[in-house]
């Protein structure tokens, strides 16, 4: 019969384990630190699948964003969308060009 290790005991490397709750799936598991810090995951897909599901819910298609030549309110058509239209796209890249092309040269 292998050996198990007293829930709340040290290691050899010294740190307390503790039970913990998986934040995600529910499933319980013996973590490092102590029972009041941020949440933990029982497995590194458990951890990747949540990061995915909170960046969803920040990321809204439908939520209006304000164009940063222009100023004027539009809803994006992809996530990474800056500006309304390919007018304001090219004007604030005209404006930044100069600036960009003199410390290049320079």
């Amino acid at each position: 019969m292998p050996y198990r290790a007293p829930i709340d005991s040290r290691p050899p490397n010294g740190h307390i384990m503790n039970r913990k709750v998986c934040a995600l799936c529910a499933q319980r598991f013996l973590g490092r630190g102590d029972a009041y810090s941020a949440p933990f995951y029982c497995s590194s897909a458990c951890k990747t699948e949540a990061r995915r599901q909170r960046r969803a819910e920040e990321r809204d298609p439908n939520k209006p964003i304000r164009c940063e030549a222009c100023g004027e309110r539009f809803t994006p058509q992809r996530s990474t969308a800056r500006f309304c239209s390919a007018r304001c796209r090219v004007a604030a890249h005209r404006e930044l060009s100069p600036l960009v092309t003199r410390f290049r040269c320079a």
